[in-house]
């Protein structure tokens, strides 16, 4: 089951994931309601291929950075910072 975490300082070296090509599949949508989180998974009919450029983020508090994961293991990271989101699913 994937579970949705926020990183924080103590897991923040999971914002910097190896540039490896990854298959897409569908895409993680999160939500928050009531002050739970919860998220839903939309499936592509098609699949491809991607590889993200080299990005060196560094950790900063006022950032909020929510991680997919699969037991210990950060599937996927969305990045919400003010007037900008990003959304990267890694499998």
């Amino acid at each position: 089951m994937i579970t949705i975490k926020r990183i924080t300082e103590n897991n923040k070296n999971d914002i910097n994931h190896p540039n490896e090509p990854f298959q897409i599949w569908g895409k993680l949508v999160p939500s928050l309601t009531e002050g739970k989180w919860d998220y839903h998974i939309q499936k592509f009919k098609h699949t491809s291929q991607q590889c993200f450029p080299n990005y060196d983020y560094q950790y900063d508090p006022n950032t909020i950075y929510l991680g997919a994961y699969d037991h210990d293991q950060c599937i996927g990271i969305a990045i919400l910072e003010q007037g900008h989101v990003q959304v990267f699913i890694f499998r």
